[in-house]
């Protein structure tokens, strides 16, 4: 698969900043600023692990958005499988938040909209960071890169999972079998095609459906 190679003496300082950048997300203590946080801490995250932004930010090749299609196709079936399960196990579910600011006229929810991209891709960095600091790990103590692949894809994917506990309600089977499933395809795209901005891709068309869908359903509703 061959993935850049980190720094990996620097992986708990990078987790640090990604982890402030969460924090000062989950807070919101300077709205709208907090919106870059993890984009932000992820970008000089990328430095400290040694990387050159072009190692993650790669050139945009057509086939590859074809893949980018394909993760967000598989996302949404995952959670919407995930999302019947729960219902048909009569598992309470939580609605993100989010959905209830995209109010007003249509230009202020089209820029409403554009403001979750750098959040987003900021989702990606800290997604794909640890996925590559442990892939790094695992594959220092011999373990084949591609076994090291699909164990740090599940734990990032569980762990990216979690840190949407406190959106959902602490929700715990929700985040599991709805937020960690519905990650797996965007990180496999990036194991595919080793470009963050097809991950990103993925999950812009993977909210935005699903904020779209919130917003109609609000109209029609009332």
């Amino acid at each position: 698969m061959i993935f850049p190679s980190i720094h990996l003496k620097n992986s708990i300082s990078t987790l640090i900043l990604l982890s402030i950048g969460f924090l000062l997300l989950s807070f919101d203590p300077f709205p709208p600023l907090t919106m870059f946080a993890i984009f932000i801490a992820g970008m000089i995250g990328v430095k400290v692990l040694g990387l050159h932004y072009r190692d993650i930010f790669l050139n945009v090749e057509k086939k590859q958005i074809k893949w980018g299609f394909l993760a967000y196709f598989a996302s949404f079936i995952l959670a919407a499988a995930s999302a019947f399960l729960l219902t048909a196990l009569k598992v309470p579910t939580s609605g993100n938040p989010i959905t209830d600011e995209f109010t007003g006229d249509f230009l202020t929810i089209i820029l409403r909209l554009l403001t979750t991209l750098p959040q987003l891709l900021g989702e990606e960095l800290l997604t794909i960071l640890p996925f590559l600091m442990l892939l790094r790990l695992l594959t220092s103590y011999s373990i084949s890169e591609k076994k090291a692949g699909i164990l740090a894809l599940i734990v990032t994917s569980i762990g990216f999972g979690l840190l949407h506990l406190p959106t959902y309600n602490w929700n715990l089977l929700q985040c599991l079998l709805i937020i960690s499933l519905a990650r797996i395809p965007f990180t496999l795209v990036y194991m595919k095609t080793k470009n963050i901005y097809i991950s990103w891709l993925s999950h812009v068309l993977y909210d935005w459906t699903v904020f779209i869908v919130a917003i109609l359903t609000a109209l029609v509703m009332h």
